[in-house]
């Protein structure tokens, strides 16, 4: 069982830091392709 748990705990922090990591990217492409106008992959 605390195998289990454990697995789950190691998951959870790898989503976690993917998920900051690939917002953060996406935060800054949009701040860069916002000067305004709308960015392009909002019509793709």
């Amino acid at each position: 069982m605390g195998s289990v748990c454990k697995s789950f705990l190691i998951l959870a922090v790898l989503s976690v830091i993917v998920l900051s990591i690939s917002s953060e990217v996406a935060a800054r492409d949009l701040t860069e392709t916002n000067n305004g106008q709308q960015p392009t992959w909002l019509f793709n």
